[in-house]
């Protein structure tokens, strides 16, 4: 059976964040406004992305550690 046969188009996850002072670009960089970081928002964004399919994939699958 392949793997990827349960994913489909349209599945969601949601994930909530409380943005840290170390998510933001101030932290990363030196007198930049602490604002929510874009890569971190990216990383967030693939969290959800992975826990939106973690629980039709093989168990060991990287993306169903995300969840």
């Amino acid at each position: 059976m392949n793997p990827i046969s349960k994913i489909a188009l349209g599945m969601t996850a949601e994930k909530t964040v409380t943005v840290t002072p170390e998510m933001t670009v101030g932290h990363f960089v030196a007198h930049m406004p602490r604002v929510y970081a874009t890569v971190m928002m990216i990383l967030h964004m693939e969290m959800a992305a992975g826990a939106s399919i973690a629980s039709h994939l093989p168990e060991g699958s990287s993306a169903s550690a995300w969840t």
